[in-house]
């Protein structure tokens, strides 16, 4: 239920099934099995294997957490509880032992590559399963020569539009700073620039799954999750897809978008230096679509709405308050 695989009206049976002896029995059954199959193999997990699990069981109990504190629903959360706190715990192991085992047993070495694109440019990345990704300015995607193992996983820090190959024997994982998104087979766009204090995920269309440092959400076509990097807090929202990619296409698209976010999005896309004065709130949110604009046009924008003005210091622009 917290992770989003069954609805309110589905868990009570989910749960009740839990206290039927049979269904417990078999649970056990499945669970001796695995362990006398994993206990006869010498498998110690990393210790950045061992921090990643303990951070899943950290995220699951926490949702659980959230989800109580916002729900009116009547029946037995101490059940629940109780529940969740084994599986978080089964899950720890049962994960980490499998993670190992696959590296150990395929003895591949897999080689890495780091793709980027520079300021004010694009690149556009053909991934070994024939996915398709186009980075925004200033982005960085580290892939791996080809996929092996039970899922297709990659690293980006920046911005790009992900057009994945659905294969339901092996998802496709992104990690960013912050987050991690879950996907089989379907276009999305990922913002995840490290100087900025929000980052975001949006559907074009399919659907995907995203792990937040304080829970997780599933996301279908034009909605979009907003995290707040400082505070951890997110908002799930529908934002249509094609204004989001407005980049792609050489514009900027802005939705309550940090005044400090803007301007990081300015200096990207055209490689000059701009600094908001002491005095000016960084926080002010910014609206607005602009196709192809000039910076100036859209400085002139920005600052006609938030009542600011800008003027060049040398090779550098600086924003300020009238």
């Amino acid at each position: 239920y917290i992770r989003g695989f069954y609805t309110r009206h589905e868990l009570p049976g989910q749960f009740g099934s839990l206290n039927d002896p049979e269904k417990r029995k078999e649970m056990k059954d499945g669970l001796d099995e695995f362990w006398h199959e994993v206990t006869g193999l010498d498998l110690a997990p990393t210790e950045e294997q061992t921090a990643r699990y303990k951070e899943e069981a950290r995220v699951l109990v926490s949702s659980l957490k959230k989800e109580e504190r916002r729900s009116s629903y009547s029946f037995n959360y101490t059940f629940i509880r109780k529940w969740i706190s084994y599986a978080a715990i089964v899950a720890v192991l049962v994960t980490t032992a499998l993670t190992v085992y696959s590296l150990t047993k395929s003895g591949e070495v897999v080689t890495y590559r780091v793709v980027e694109s520079g300021t004010g440019t694009h690149k556009r990345v053909v991934l070994p399963d024939g996915s398709k990704v186009l980075l925004n300015a200033c982005s960085e995607l580290t892939i791996p020569e080809k996929f092996v193992g039970e899922e297709r996983r990659v690293t980006l820090k920046g911005e790009g539009f992900f057009e994945v190959v659905s294969n339901p024997a092996q998802p496709f994982v992104i990690e960013t700073e912050n987050m991690k998104i879950n996907v089989l087979g379907t276009a999305f766009n990922v913002k995840a620039y490290r100087e900025d204090e929000i980052a975001s995920v949006c559907v074009q269309h399919g659907k995907v799954q995203v792990e937040l440092p304080e829970g997780m959400v599933r996301l279908v076509v034009d909605q979009q999750v907003v995290l707040d990097k400082v505070t951890t807090e997110f908002v799930k929202q529908q934002e249509l897809a094609t204004r989001v990619l407005a980049w792609c296409k050489g514009g900027l698209y802005f939705s309550r978008t940090p005044l400090q976010t803007a301007v990081n999005d300015l200096c990207r896309m055209y490689g000059k230096s701009i600094e908001l004065d002491e005095n000016v709130n960084e926080n002010f949110r910014i609206y607005g679509e602009h196709d192809n604009s000039s910076l100036e046009a859209v400085l002139n924008s920005i600052c006609y709405t938030a009542g600011l003005n800008y003027q060049y210091k040398g090779e550098k622009i600086v924003i300020y308050n009238r």
